[in-house]
């Protein structure tokens, strides 16, 4: 008995773990990025502003987004841990959609973020050293924002996590030990990301859906400031 609850708290300090380093691998990113690399207007910026950015800070940018690569992985094992700790009920269909979205949600996300770690300091490198080419340069550069970045990285990665969120709010809805209301934001936020991503259609509300993007996140990252106090507090098995 005392085994398996020692078991059962190892898991739990697991996960916590896990949030702690997914939180703090999501605003040390923001920080840095905000500080040399204008983030994230950047992303919305003309390419000769980010070149010129990535150029004059490009360790500090580097190891930002590299950063932000390890967020998205630690979906998945952040996910295991805790459809491990949280998971109560026998209907294996939310558990099996977590776990999926959480694969999902990092290859997207990963997808978006790499290509500032290994494509942008060549382009960057050809950019200066070649003037003739930098029209070509700009252009993969704007298609890969919106390809790699929009479409893949942010689109289908929001949704991703969107879709998570909404799950993790619906095992927490039903844990005994967990108040309802944590359940209930979660999927509030959740709907919030989904809806958030109407910004990379373009048009008279794109800034309106910007914002509502940056205050899902906003939320999510003080949701999980406080599933962390929960789990610490009232998760004992």
């Amino acid at each position: 008995m005392k085994s398996q609850k020692s078991k059962s708290v190892l898991s739990r300090n697991w996960v916590i773990t896990l949030l702690v380093l997914e939180f703090i691998s999501v605003i040390i990113p923001v920080i840095i990025l905000g500080k040399y690399f204008n983030f994230p207007d950047i992303l919305r910026q003309p390419a000769a502003t980010a070149f010129e950015l990535f150029r004059k800070n490009q360790t500090p940018i580097l190891i930002g987004y590299y950063i932000f690569l390890i967020s998205a992985f630690l979906y998945i094992p952040l996910s295991y841990g805790l459809v491990r700790i949280l998971y109560k009920t026998k209907n294996q269909t939310i558990k099996a959609t977590f776990i999926g979205l959480s694969i999902t949600t990092a290859l997207f996300q990963a997808i978006g973020f790499v290509r500032w770690i290994f494509t942008m300091p060549y382009l960057t490198q050809i950019y200066f050293e070649r003037p003739e080419s930098r029209s070509n340069v700009v252009l993969i550069y704007e298609i890969l924002n919106r390809y790699a970045g929009m479409s893949i990285g942010e689109h289908l990665g929001f949704i991703s996590m969107g879709f998570w969120t909404i799950c993790l709010g619906i095992i927490l809805k039903k844990h005994p030990n967990v108040s309802k209301y944590s359940g209930f934001i979660g999927i509030t936020i959740g709907v919030l990301l989904v809806v958030s991503t109407f910004e990379h259609f373009g048009g008279a509300l794109a800034k309106v859906f910007g914002m509502l993007n940056f205050l899902a996140n906003s939320l999510w990252s003080l949701w999980l400031i406080a599933l962390i106090i929960m789990l610490k507090k009232k998760i004992t098995s």
